[in-house]
């Protein structure tokens, strides 16, 4: 079982560590370290203008429309881990700082960063593979120490259909009974425990653990679903981190190997 799970997570990071470009499309943007610079700069504009109490809420409509813009592309687009977990973690707490101002900003400025910006997928699709992923946390003050970053991968010959959940605990590498519930709407949910799954604790001591799920059946249940809670108990608090799902068949259509299950033909 180790030797499968060591071949299994080898794969998927073949799949899932490539930038292929299918397209001129595709290709259009490069996220050069200039580029990454640059956005943080308009980040930290936002902010200082926010800071600025002789602003008016007319006057900060403008520029929080066009970092939606920058960010709602950076999140689904930017491979690097590292630069889309922290715009994620970013937006979460700009939603905060204009759900706590005072000037009456008008929601339409922002509602992008309350509700879907940090929860879309990142896609990368190309000629022979597709990867979707998407990280979520429970604030973003530890966005960094507890996490979890749900994986979707997939060729074109279907051999490699993939769905790799990771759950990070930094703050005291405690990991116990954890569960995935699906909530369809206020009277339908269905949860998934540790038993009913394969899981990689091997690194564990770290405070990471990797759930192997079927890729068939999450596809189906992120189709209906509204809410994914990834809940376990750490060493003194039980952690509920929770996935919004807005965009996801939207995005999902943009991996057409993910999309549509290759099921091979039968000899029989």
């Amino acid at each position: 079982m180790r030797k499968t799970l060591v071949l299994f997570f080898a794969a998927v990071s073949l799949l899932a560590c490539k930038s292929p470009k299918s397209s001129a499309d595709e290709a259009k943007v490069e996220f050069t370290e200039e580029r990454r610079d640059a956005i943080a700069t308009q980040c930290d504009s936002v902010m200082g203008m926010l800071a600025d109490s002789s602003m008016s809420a007319e006057e900060l409509c403008a520029p929080l429309k066009r970092l939606g813009d920058t960010l709602r592309y950076v999140i689904s687009n930017d491979l690097l881990f590292e630069t889309n977990h922290e715009m994620r973690a970013f937006v979460r707490h700009l939603a905060y700082e204009l759900i706590c101002d005072k000037r009456g900003i008008d929601p339409d400025c922002f509602v992008w960063s309350l509700y879907e910006v940090p929860y879309l997928w990142l896609v990368s699709h190309g000629d022979s593979n597709d990867c979707m992923y998407t990280s979520f946390f429970r604030s973003s003050g530890e966005a960094w120490a507890r996490f979890s970053t749900l994986a979707l991968a997939g060729d074109v010959d279907g051999r490699l259909p993939a769905a790799v959940l990771t759950v990070t605990n930094y703050i005291d590498t405690v990991i116990d009974n954890l569960e995935i519930e699906f909530q369809y709407d206020v009277n339908h949910s269905e949860t998934i425990g540790a038993e009913d799954v394969i899981m990689d604790t091997s690194d564990a001591a770290s405070g990471i653990v990797r759930v192997i799920l079927d890729s068939d059946d999450i596809v189906a249940r992120l189709k209906k679903c509204g809410v994914v809670c990834v809940r376990y108990n750490a060493k003194t608090e039980e952690v509920d981190m929770r996935y919004i799902n807005y965009k996801f068949e939207e995005q999902l259509a943009c991996c057409p190997f993910i999309a549509k299950r290759q099921v091979p033909v039968s000899n029989n």
